[in-house]
Parts: C-alpha cells; sequence; structure tokens
C-alpha cells in the first residue's frame, strides 16, 4: 500500500482484454491477488476487476531501482537471478528509510571486482565490498547521518553503486531490524 499511496494510486484495474496473455497474465493476476488478499473487488465482470487501494497507514520502507545502469534481468537455469552492474554508477533508492537498519547488495563476477557505494551526490564512500565478500552492506544510520551533513535528501535516499568490472547483482535487501 505504500507504494501505492507514494505513486497517487488509488484504484486498479485488471483488463483481461489488454492485458498479455501467458506468463505476464499469470504473474500479474497472482500478484494482484497476494496485494489485495482478503479484499473484495469493487467491481468485478469476465473482461474486467477493479479494486480500490486501502490506507496505506504507517508507511513501509522499500528499494527502487534507478532508470540507469542496470541490466536486464538475467534468470539462468541452474543459478541465482542477477542483473548486470554495468558502466558508470547505478542507483538503488530507499524510500521511507528506517533510521536504522542496513542494505546488502549480493553479487557475482566473472573477474575479481570491487564494488562501492556512496550517496548519490556524494564522493564519500559508505561501503566497499571486494572479490572475496560478494557482497556490500550500507549501515542506515551511517547513511542518513552522511546524507544531513551533506545536505542531500533522505526522502528517498539515493545510493549510487558502482564497480570497477562488470559484476552480476544477485540480491539487494532492505533489513529494518539489522543494528
Amino acid at each position: 500500500a505504500t507504494v501505492f499511496a507514494d505513486l497517487d494510486v488509488g484504484t486498479v484495474i485488471l483488463d483481461r482484454y489488454k492485458m498479455p496473455g501467458g506468463d505476464e497474465r499469470t504473474y500479474t493476476e497472482a500478484l494482484a491477488a497476494a496485494i489485495f488478499a482478503g479484499q473484495e473487488p469493487l467491481y468485478a465482470d469476465e473482461r474486467i476487476t477493479v479494486y480500490k487501494v486501502g490506507d496505506s497507514g504507517e508507511p513501509q520502507p522499500y528499494l527502487a531501482l534507478g532508470p540507469v545502469n542496470w541490466g536486464p534481468l538475467t534468470t539462468p537455469e541452474n543459478a541465482p537471478a542477477f542483473r548486470t552492474l554495468l558502466d558508470g554508477g547505478a542507483e538503488v533508492a530507499i524510500h521511507h528509510a528506517p533510521e536504522r537498519g542496513q542494505v546488502r547488495l549480493r553479487y557475482g563476477y566473472d573477474a575479481p571486482a570491487s564494488v562501492r557505494i556512496h550517496l548519490a551526490g556524494d564522493d564519500a564512500s559508505l561501503a566497499t565490498g571486494t572479490a572475496q565478500a560478494g557482497e556490500v552492506v550500507v549501515d542506515l544510520t551511517a547513511a542518513l547521518e552522511r546524507a544531513r551533513e551533506a545536505g542531500l535528501a533522505t526522502e528517498p535516499l539515493r545510493l549510487d553503486v558502482r564497480a570497477d568490472r562488470p559484476v552480476q547483482v544477485e540480491r539487494i535487501s532492505l533489513d529494518a531490524d539489522a543494528p
């Protein structure tokens, strides 16, 4: 509900005549069923289903990938799905960032690589991961403090992710309960 509220979406309409078929339709309908679980639609017939978006209550933190330098989602059969971090910085935005917690970025690589995370608009490094680790962790308390010191926006808190060689980002997670 927080994402819908942030995007000012009050109603969701599933139109089965205009919706692509196959896997995309199956995924979209399953996602809508999970989001609106236990909620009756405002309207439903053989073509459309209309849901009212409920009150978001207390905003929940979430991550969003920026628009550039993230490769397409690749889903190998016997390995984790990944997006390749391309040349230049790629953004991860943390909406409603908690005052405490961590953002973890797990990556794989074909050649040893170093991954650095900065605040967008700041040169001070928040975290660096080495090839041996395959993971880089950002402390949100320190990141928010640095953003405030540098006069940068904290909503959303924007991270700039860079690597010295292409890396395959397998997972980015937000743990609001981490110390």
